[in-house]
């Protein structure tokens, strides 16, 4: 069973273990029967597509889960989703049909704001031919290429300054946080008050949603 959610507000800045502990209060306090894992430590059968980097709303996020019941109500399970939310978390749809394995993804796309006078120059920025920028994982530093991971993008005028349209790595093999976009504006010189993403959707390699 898949459920699409949205990650709005205040949301974005809960770290992914966090977010998947609220996930999982949330399915409990529906009172279903929920399916979990076997063994000396059993935990709740949920996956997520992909995690929601911190700082980053999400419109079309997506989770796996397992009830122990095949006697219930749809309709009624997503009011009760409604219902044990909190503010920020909003559960949209239920799937049980046509279900895609998370580990197809490929790619995602994101809409970013950003406040700033200088939309020719993150224009001229995501034109080059290569955009270096260091990244910290597990305590180590290295050199990405960011152009390797977007694979399409455009920049729109907006009131606030500019409104990039990504396409980007989203997956296990490769992986794009678009927070290293921000970082690499700001090392450009690019000056700017605010850069705001939203995750709007996953796709495969064949550039098929998660929907159904």
């Amino acid at each position: 069973m898949k459920i699409r959610l949205q990650f709005e507000k205040n949301i974005k800045y809960i770290s992914h273990l966090d977010l998947m502990k609220a996930v999982q209060k949330i399915l409990k306090r529906t009172g279903y029967p929920l399916k979990y894992s076997e063994g000396f430590n059993p935990h709740m059968v949920l996956s997520i597509a992909n995690p929601l980097p911190l700082g980053i709303v999400g419109k079309q996020e997506f989770m796996d889960f397992e009830l122990k019941t095949d006697s219930l109500s749809f309709g009624e399970l997503k009011e009760k989703l409604r219902l044990a939310s909190p503010e920020g978390i909003v559960p949209v749809e239920i799937y049980t049909e046509n279900l895609k394995n998370f580990n197809l993804t490929t790619n995602a796309d994101y809409e970013i704001i950003i406040r700033t006078k200088e939309k020719d120059a993150i224009s001229e920025l995501l034109a080059q031919d290569s955009i270096p920028v260091e990244k910290i994982s597990k305590g180590k530093t290295r050199t990405i290429d960011l152009k390797e991971l977007i694979y399409s993008y455009e920049v729109l005028p907006h009131e606030e300054g500019a409104f990039l349209k990504l396409n980007c790595a989203c997956g296990n093999d490769k992986n794009l946080n678009p927070m290293l976009l921000k970082k690499a504006i700001l090392e450009k010189g690019i000056q700017m008050s605010a850069f705001l993403p939203t995750r709007t959707g996953f796709y495969d390699a064949e550039g098929k949603g998660f929907q159904s």
